[in-house]
């Protein structure tokens, strides 16, 4: 039973009885068991022998994401559990029940379950846990013997003699558990954590294991890069900058499928007026509709019309035309104009720096933007384009939309310098 989507059901998502060597992979099960008289798994094994249940995402359902209810009567069940991500389920994350024999759960993402995250009945036995999150769930383990526990990270601390002498306690720091994206972030203690003798060979999204010096602990393997965005790897110019401000929420990227940035574009003029809001007004940020055209060229279906208004409205700009009075949105800022916008963050909208010093041989004194591009760079902002034999800061030159993260992140202090 492969890649299918089960939701929405009255009773279970997907069912298997009295069954042997089957496989229910890659498929998608939530809000299954809406009526209340039914327990509503997302997955239920029943009276079954031989079974792997890997890389389904079981998430909403009304009972357990995933229960697995005795074996046959003739024989050991053995089933395997792994790269599952189970979350938010009302009845519990996985249920493991009644006479079940010589069981594998590896490499699972149980979180935020309610009721319990893992529960294991008394009768089963032979069990291997491992390289397994279980996080948030309410509570985190019920269990009665019967299994062998090691390599895996709880949070909260889970307090029984037997829970391995490898496993750890601390927050998992997915990438954002708001968004339900359970991905891990490259300074994550799951990271190479996990067992290296496991025979999983990938993860839930077919990614190799192991990548790093160990398998990562739960369904997600890190990344090589271990980056949140596929185009901008650990090295690139930006990267700490542009990972910092996406997990702070002011950055989505250029692309959700793949997760792309888009660095070596050029920021234009919409785009910054989308920085310099969230960064004036917070992460969360979403401004009004504005109901009269004030550029235009600033239509007001335009998706950057809220953001061109509120930079209006606060004072950040002018435009770059008076008459008509016009934006020009989709014009590429250079590193110049960057300055501007960046430094009035930084300082105020009021703010108009004095000093100039012939910092920079491409930057002649008498230009307007002298004085913007070296208290920039005095302030950490910019990075020169040249250092030698002599210093230069491209002031003509498009900013990429890396630069522009670089800037950003920066004047919010969410990097260091």
């Amino acid at each position: 039973v492969l890649n299918n989507a089960a939701f929405n059901n009255g009773h279970q998502g997907l069912t298997a009885h009295e069954i042997r060597d089957a496989a229910y992979s890659g498929n998608l099960v939530y809000g299954n068991g809406f009526s209340s008289s039914e327990e509503g798994e997302g997955i239920m094994i029943w009276r079954s022998e031989n079974v792997l249940v890997s890389a389904n995402t079981v998430h909403n359902n009304h009972g357990f994401g995933i229960r697995i209810w005795e074996g046959l009567v003739d024989g050991g069940s053995a089933p395997v559990v792994e790269n599952n991500l189970l979350y938010q389920n009302q009845g519990g994350g996985l249920k493991i029940s009644g006479t079940v024999e010589d069981g594998r759960v590896y490499n699972n993402t149980i979180v935020f379950n309610t009721n319990t995250g893992l529960q294991l009945g008394d009768m089963i036995s032979g069990f291997e846990i491992l390289n397994t999150i279980l996080a948030g769930n309410q509570p985190q383990l019920e269990y009665d013997g019967g299994a062998w526990f090691d390599y895996n990270l709880y949070n909260p601390d889970v307090l029984f003699p037997d829970k391995g002498e490898h496993s750890i306690t601390g927050d998992p720091l997915f990438i954002s558990v708001e968004e339900q994206d359970f991905h891990l972030q490259p300074d994550s203690p799951a990271v190479d954590s996990g067992n290296l003798l496991l025979s999983v060979s990938s993860d839930i999204e077919g990614t190799a294991r192991p990548l790093g010096a160990g398998y990562d602990i739960g369904a997600y393997e890190s990344t090589a890069a271990g980056a949140i965005f596929q185009d901008v790897p650990p090295g690139c110019y930006g990267y700490d900058e542009i990972e910092a401000l996406y997990r702070a929420g002011y950055i989505a990227g250029c692309s959700a499928e793949p997760r792309l940035f888009c660095p070596d574009n050029t920021m234009t003029r919409a785009e910054s007026a989308v920085f310099v809001e969230r960064g004036l007004h917070g992460a969360a940020f979403d401004p009004p509709d504005p109901e009269v055209v004030v550029f235009a060229d600033v239509a007001l279906e335009a998706w950057y019309a809220d953001w061109v208004d509120g930079l209006w409205l606060d004072d950040f700009t002018a435009g770059c035309s008076t008459d008509p009075l016009l934006y020009c949105p989709l014009a590429e800022h250079t590193r110049a104009e960057g300055s501007v916008f960046f430094l009035r963050l930084l300082m105020g909208k009021d703010y108009k720096p004095a000093l100039v010093e012939g910092l920079f041989a491409d930057v002649p004194l008498e230009e307007w933007y002298a004085p913007w591009m070296e208290e920039a760079y005095r302030q950490g902002l910019l990075d020169p384009c040249l250092e030698e034999p002599e210093m230069r800061i491209c002031p003509e030159e498009p900013l990429s939309r890396a630069e522009a993260a670089v800037i950003m992140a920066r004047a919010q202090g969410l990097v260091g310098q």
